[in-house]
């Protein structure tokens, strides 16, 4: 870069100390130890701190603030750590340069780094995920995706049932984050949440905010009204900086954009440092665009950084249990202490929480500036902003609640009113609309249309028979049993281990099991195949055996008592040499893991597995 002036240059060496990188701050002082003020008097001129990379870190003189978060953005550009020796040659005021933007004389710092100690206390610590570690989340089979994709689409809300250890829970979780990182935003833009909008999001009340194109504009002119973005934090705290939350562009002007947020995070979703993996091209930025536009390779990483930390983005999961209540679900009184004073305010439970998200959600996407807030009636529009929110209620974000155990509840006493609600032909904006008003808050209730409910359900606590009527009219219902292609694709595809011979065993005595089962009792409490997946990672025989023996006696044997624990011989037949029966087969008793060899063990599984074509 040439400036074309010709200038009269202070130099001095500068070592960094431990406050300075922690403070984000540089002490600029010359040899004389004038400080850099002396040089640069007028208030309010444009500064530029240039770095040997000829990169340009911008700020505004006698504003410390912001000098300090120019210097700061050099620091982390050039992962300054203590101990750093760097040149600093700034321009005196007798030869500054014009700057046709500010009409002032613009003043400039070059900072050069001459020599680093050894990094051990790096300013910049390594992130904790490193490129080798990012793994793609599970992708489903095409035809499951289609099929739970279909379902819910129609009736809004699925259970997954089957016996016990078919991967009904890890479906659903595995379906919601493969579905919402599938379509991941794919802008982020610079919005700074200070003290005030902080407080704002603890108690709830999350701040639009506008941003403007501004010198960095970045990606500003593909921005869309409409567009869900990323929400960037340039925080003053280190462990405040990344990405907090996801926000709707509710206008677009040719020079700013107003957004309303929907998603907000107090700890970053994304820190500063995984972007940097993420995005090399964003990083190189500073992380300053007005509006960066991640591609397609940084969305696919975004999305393995999600999975891998399990982000819970867009969705919620709960547990029913049989003391489980409305009070929880929707919403219940909770005691408080005022001024000495026990009182009760009304506190919203995971469902009615996930449904006020989506709605403000929807409406943003919509263009409606207007909110659902957290223990108001919801908002009333008019006909125009009704019909807006229509047009585009299939392109909205989607919201999932997972339901794990479903049918554990007392499911009328958990939705209550409610579960009318849930039809699709019921839900706000759609034909039959309802709107009811909720006993405790006295507030108007519906349930969105982008929010979609994936239940669980183990058959071996209750069949799908005799779980309650009123939930099995209104959810559509897709059964998984054990799958053996997967323990064939997992074990043995592409495999070639001393323990494969083990694996293959371990496949063909649960076929027998659930013949066995099947047969001797009913195919709802077959055993599932995620229990031998535990195998995956067992590399030598003498590790795979130990492994098959844990599953063995202390996973699939506590199961077989279980379902046979009235009928001794029916057990026999299923266990084989696992069970020993007395003279009148009236009691038993399990043989313990240490009365089998590793030989002996492997012979009585050969023995079942055979008896299955014997």
């Amino acid at each position: 870069m040439s400036w074309g002036i010709a200038m009269t240059v202070v130099k001095f060496i500068h070592k960094v100390t431990d406050g300075e990188v922690n403070g984000g701050h540089l002490n600029l002082k010359d040899t004389e130890g004038k400080k850099y003020g002396k040089y640069f008097p007028e208030k309010g001129a444009p500064l530029l701190i240039i770095d040997q990379n000829n990169r340009e870190f911008k700020a505004v003189m006698n504003n410390r603030q912001q000098i300090w978060g120019a210097l700061r953005r050099w620091f982390e550009a050039n992962e300054i750590i203590a101990g750093t020796l760097i040149r600093v040659k700034y321009d005196t005021n007798e030869a500054p340069k014009y700057d046709p933007e500010t009409k002032k004389e613009r003043y400039v710092v070059h900072l050069e780094v001459i020599s680093r100690p050894e990094r051990e206390n790096s300013l910049n610590k390594t992130t904790e995920i490193k490129q080798q570690e990012i793994t793609r989340p599970l992708l489903l089979n095409e035809h499951v995706i289609s099929k739970i994709s279909s379902l819910l689409e129609s009736k809004k809300q699925i259970i997954l049932y089957g016996p016990p250890g078919t991967g009904k829970t890890f479906m659903a979780r595995e379906y919601v984050k493969h579905t919402i990182y599938s379509i991941l935003p794919k802008f982020s833009v610079l919005a700074k949440y200070g003290t005030e909008e902080q407080k704002a999001l603890e108690s709830g009340e999350y701040t639009r905010f506008r941003i403007e194109k501004g010198q960095n504009p970045g990606k500003f002119d593909n921005l869309k009204v409409g567009d869900t973005v990323w929400i960037y934090n340039p925080s003053d705290e280190d462990e405040n900086r990344g990405l907090i939350g996801l926000a709707v562009c509710t206008k677009k002007e040719s020079e700013f954009a107003r957004f309303s947020p929907y998603l907000l995070s107090e700890q970053p979703i994304i820190t500063k440092d995984e972007l940097k993996i993420i995005s090399p091209e964003y990083n190189k930025s500073r992380f300053n665009h007005s509006v960066y536009e991640f591609d397609t390779d940084e969305l696919e990483k975004l999305g393995e950084v999600l999975a891998k930390k399990n982000v819970k983005l867009n969705y919620e999961f709960v547990t029913f249990h049989p003391s489980y209540a409305y009070e929880e679900f929707i919403e219940g009184l909770k005691p408080v202490t005022e001024n000495g004073q026990i009182k009760y305010k009304v506190e919203a439970g995971v469902f009615k929480r996930i449904c006020r998200e989506a709605y403000n959600a929807l409406l943003h996407f919509a263009g409606v500036n207007k909110e659902w807030k957290d223990g108001k009636d919801l908002p009333e529009l008019n006909a125009e902003e009704i019909n807006k929110v229509k047009s585009v209620i299939d392109k909205a974000p989607k919201f999932y609640l997972i339901i794990d155990e479903i049918n554990r509840g007392d499911i009328s006493r958990i939705f209550g009113e409610l579960i009318t609600l849930l039809e699709a032909d019921k839900r706000l904006f759609a034909e039959n609309e309802l709107i009811v008003t909720l006993p405790y808050s006295k507030t108007r209730f519906g349930v969105p249309p982008n929010l979609y409910i994936i239940g669980t359900m183990n058959t071996a606590d209750r069949s799908i028979a005799l779980i309650d009527v009123a939930l099995r009219r209104r959810f559509g219902f897709i059964e998984l049993m054990p799958d053996y292609e997967v323990l064939e694709k997992e074990l043995l595809d592409g495999k070639e281990d001393e323990a494969k011979d083990i694996k293959e065993l371990a496949i063909s005595v649960l076929k027998a099991l659930n013949e066995k089962i099947g047969k001797l009792y009913d195919r709802d409490h077959q055993i599932g195949h995620s229990y031998f997946l535990k195998l995956k990672d067992c590399k030598s025989r003498k590790d795979t055996i130990e492994m098959l023996k844990q599953i063995w006696f202390f996973e699939v044997i506590p199961l077989l008592q279980e379902y046979f624990y009235d009928s001794p011989k029916k057990l026999k037949d299923v266990a084989g040499d696992f069970i020993e029966l007395d003279s009148d087969s009236q009691s038993y008793e399990f043989r313990k893991m240490d009365e089998f060899d590793d030989n002996e063990f492997i012979s009585a599984l050969k023995k079942i597995a055979g008896e299955r074509s014997g």
